[in-house]
């Protein structure tokens, strides 16, 4: 089995102000619902300064994140592991997206998931990790 994530639009940003949604409903948001798949690290306050603020390049563990928000909407019959709030919550350390994976049976694929979405982006597994049986 393959997960296959692509993006047409080279041209997001790599970090978003997490108090402005303006830039977050541009670039990522289809006005369809409120599912947010974008790792909890590409946010930041917006009242740091601006030498404090992340830059770059997005990483292989956002990647892993939103692949593993799509994995999870999958195996949970459509519903989607986090909205913006809740992402935001989550950043933040108050609310658990885990209550709701973990009432889906324990497989290697539940396990996996919630490793991919770990809020420690070190602690994600790289695409290596994931595909070896």
């Amino acid at each position: 089995h393959w997960v296959v994530l692509t993006d047409f639009t080279g041209l997001k940003p790599a970090y978003l102000p997490e108090d402005n949604p303006a830039d977050l409903s541009f670039f990522f948001d289809d006005g369809y619902d409120r599912r947010c798949y974008v790792a909890p690290e590409r946010f930041f306050d917006s009242k740091l300064p601006e030498a404090s603020r992340p830059g770059g390049e997005c990483t292989p563990q956002m990647d892993t994140f939103s692949a593993g928000c799509v994995i999870c909407e999958l195996l949970m019959d459509g519903e989607a592991p986090f909205t913006l709030s809740q992402l935001l919550a989550y950043r933040r350390g108050d609310f658990d997206p885990l209550t709701a994976i973990h009432k889906l049976p324990d497989t290697p694929l539940r396990a996996a998931v919630c490793s991919m979405i770990s809020l420690d982006p070190s602690a994600r597994p790289d695409a290596i990790t994931l595909t070896k049986p």
